[in-house]
């Protein structure tokens, strides 16, 4: 409810012209570098090496957390767990704003069910049926609310029954998505033959399969709906069975994240498209925070995000008319960056 009220505060404060209030969520990029090389993913590896790391000096300075209800210790890019004051910060987090719920999502290299127990959602992200005994027993002792992730290839569909299977034996929620082959910028350009969309008659006979053993199990499933050439609705870039035209998180989410080639920037909302917008992570005071939440583009996205008869935006349009999981989508990042040069959306 309180997540409710800030959200709705939000909104008026913005259509009032007034830029007093805080994000509700807040997703921190606790440092650029990652220990593992995925297929699915364009991340820059080597520009990534001590490019961005937070410290337990930079939380303190956080203050404005007191405002905030949920925290992301985690976004997008990089591995939390390589930050060397991880523990240190996340104790520190708890002892001082204990009204936090806390997020991590990791690749579980590093993971520990004693790290796990002190997060409020754990994600683990897998892509993969089969996982050493050691981490199947850290994610199986986990007790807080936990889940297993997997973005789907045509390489690795046919281990969707087994992941969720993996689910259902860890006491788990399991995630299923698709593989962003096109629609981010990106550093290392991936294989686009394995995008699903190429074999959607395969992608659906395991997807059928999964949600078979996600009944078998008893397994909490979240997956997109079977590929076909016709979607009733696009929300937020994905396929949906269901008409979800209002988007809230401009007004409620700041991603204090790097962008792929591991620079700091700010962004509102989970399209993963970059504005350039740069931050200082070791500035981060109340009154850095406030100017980083009201600078040009977050404003003008929550002004027009859900004002489609006044022609909205470019992001906000995209979001919710193109599927950016089909390799033919064509970048959100490149259409954003072409309209700013138009001078249409001023930076």
């Amino acid at each position: 409810m309180i997540d409710k009220l800030r959200t709705i505060d939000n909104w008026v404060d913005y259509r009032l012209n007034k830029y007093r209030k805080w994000p509700s969520e807040v997703y921190i990029n606790l440092t650029s570098e990652c220990n593992k090389q995925c297929d699915i993913c364009t991340y820059d590896h080597e520009r990534a090496k001590g490019a961005h790391l937070v410290t337990l000096e930079d939380i303190k300075k956080m203050t404005w957390l007191k405002h905030v209800k949920f925290l992301g210790l985690w976004c997008g890019n990089g591995e939390s767990l390589l930050n060397p004051e991880f523990e240190d910060i996340l104790d520190y987090v708890r002892a001082t704003w204990p009204h936090l719920q806390t997020q991590l999502s990791t690749n579980g290299i590093l993971l520990t069910h004693e790290i796990g127990n002190k997060i409020t959602f754990v994600n683990v992200s897998l892509n993969r049926a089969n996982i050493s005994p050691a981490l199947a027993n850290a994610i199986a002792r986990i007790k807080t609310t936990k889940s297993i992730s997997f973005v789907m290839t045509l390489d690795n569909i046919i281990e969707m029954p087994a992941f969720v299977a993996l689910a259902g034996r860890l006491g788990a929620t399991a995630i299923i998505g698709h593989c962003m082959f096109h629609s981010l910028a990106g550093a290392r350009p991936l294989d686009v033959s394995k995008s699903c969309y190429n074999d959607p008659e395969k992608t659906n006979h395991y997807l059928r399969l999964a949600q078979e053993a996600a009944t078998n199990w008893g397994v909490k499933l979240w997956s997109p709906p079977l590929l076909n050439l016709e979607e009733d609705y696009i929300c937020r870039g994905t396929p949906t069975r269901l008409n979800l035209p209002y988007c809230s998180d401009p007004f409620k989410r700041l991603y204090l994240t790097v962008d792929e080639y591991a620079q700091p920037s700010a962004i509102v909302c989970c399209s993963g498209c970059y504005f350039d917008v740069r931050y200082d992570i070791k500035k981060m005071t109340p009154e850095y925070l406030h100017w980083l939440w009201n600078k040009g583009p977050f404003v003008h996205l929550r002004k027009t995000v859900d004002k489609p008869k006044e022609g909205g935006n470019i992001l906000c349009n995209w979001c919710k008319t193109v599927n950016r999981f089909k390799p033919e989508a064509g970048r959100s990042y490149e259409l954003i960056k072409k309209h700013v040069q138009k001078g249409s959306w001023t930076l």
